[in-house]
């Protein structure tokens, strides 16, 4: 569908005169989530979402064109890779971290250096998602999209803050929905702390008799939540989304990249809040999806230098906060934005908990299960597939806690 939106030309014509010259065009390419663009109407808003931007690139560098197209995830590392060859390859690339990572395994982006000044404000933890195994920096974080629970308010009055309120009878006469791919269900590990083991074992240590229960207690509490007659799981976000607009479901699980689409749907009767944690646990970690951008291997000279400040430009913590207030679908990857507009974000101040905790071992442990599970389409293929099929008795918690582990501690050359 998204083709019929690709090659939209935007040009940063203003007033602004730095770096004014002769003009260089720089081609994008940025991806966008089926929750992102629907319709018409949704494409529109996110071009002017866009153009608000490019407005604020002015002052920064008035010759400066943009070409970009959008893209849907379906074929896009094909799609780059037909044009990197034919010599009309994007200058810059805007994606998820794990496409991130699957356009460097095909050679088609460049490995970015930064010096320390340009690392800081931005959490190691993050620059590990986008870090290959020789320690090679694939692109830079520009933003997060923050993992939250949607309600309707008509139907939901006060939404559970903990799994155990999942089962209070307030909420019995409440439908609630969760996605099974293993990225929209993660955030359940941490209220049993069976990301630790998963993490021990992609290191290469089997867990222990202890924190394997972790992981078994978890999908107990999963096959648990399926027999309630007020809980469905379903295949896909989307599948979510578009159940919760007609009215079946009154509370999901859903990213704050979806939050433009559902609030113009919705309207007053949108409903968001944290996603549950465990009532023993006090702080939940927030879930969040990185985007990136990465550099493209058809620039000229001039055209890199140019995508290079660019992206220096938009991690600047003025940009990065006008940025997430002016949209309020995503948050700040620099530290300094966050703390300005974590409380006027739903999962903000979760997220915000995480940059605090930047160089604490738990947090980087917890990004290097992300990274290496969310990166690698074979293992994250069998780990969903398992979660499926205990959900629908086809395994027991116990047999799918022995194949997660075992295709954890996999070697991955």
């Amino acid at each position: 569908m998204l083709a019929a939106f690709a090659g939209i030309g935007l040009s940063m014509n203003g007033c602004g005169t730095s770096n004014a010259g002769i003009p260089v065009v720089l081609r994008v390419a940025k991806t966008v989530g089926i929750e992102e663009i629907v319709n018409a109407e949704d494409y529109d808003e996110l071009q002017s979402k866009i153009q608000s931007v490019i407005r604020e690139f002015r002052d920064y560098d008035s010759s400066i064109r943009i070409k970009l197209a959008l893209y849907d995830n379906e074929n896009f590392v094909h799609q780059i890779s037909n044009q990197t060859w034919a010599g009309f390859g994007p200058d810059i690339i805007i994606t998820d971290s794990n496409t991130t990572h699957a356009l460097h395994e095909k050679g088609l982006i460049d490995t970015v250096e930064l010096t320390t000044p340009q690392r800081e404000g931005t959490p190691d933890h993050l620059f590990q998602l986008v870090t290959n195994r020789q320690g090679k920096l694939l692109g830079r974080p520009v933003a997060q999209y923050i993992q939250v629970a949607c309600y309707n308010k008509e139907k939901i009055k006060n939404p559970p803050k903990t799994k155990q309120e999942f089962g209070n009878d307030i909420h019995k006469d409440t439908t609630f929905g969760m996605s099974l791919n293993l990225k929209d269900i993660f955030w359940t590990t941490e209220l049993y702390g069976a990301e630790q083991p998963m993490a021990s074992a992609m290191r290469g240590t089997a867990p222990d008799a202890k924190s394997k229960k972790k992981i078994t207690d978890w999908l107990h509490w999963l096959e648990h939540m399926s027999y309630q007659q007020n809980v469905r799981f379903m295949n896909s976000q989307q599948s979510l989304r578009s159940s919760f607009l007609e009215g079946n479901l009154d509370w999901i699980t859903c990213w704050s990249s979806s939050l433009p689409e559902l609030r113009r749907k919705l309207k007053d009767k949108l409903g968001v809040s944290p996603l549950p944690k465990n009532i023993n646990k006090d702080k939940f970690q927030s879930i969040t999806k990185l985007q990136v951008w990465s550099m493209g291997l058809n620039s000229s000279k001039a055209q890199r230098e140019k995508a290079l400040g660019l992206m220096d430009f938009i991690t600047k913590p003025w940009a990065q906060k006008t940025y997430v207030m002016e949209n309020r679908n995503s948050f700040p990857v620099n530290k300094n934005a966050a703390k300005i507009v974590a409380s006027k974000i739903v999962g903000g101040e979760q997220a915000l908990a995480q940059f605090e905790l930047r160089n604490d071992s738990d947090e980087l442990r917890r990004s290097f299960t992300n990274s290496v599970v969310f990166r690698d389409p074979a293992r994250y293929k069998v780990i969903t597939t398992a979660l499926q099929r205990t959900i629908y008795d086809i395994k027991t918690p116990e047999e799918t806690t022995d194949l997660i582990i075992e295709t954890m501690m996999e070697k991955k050359s």
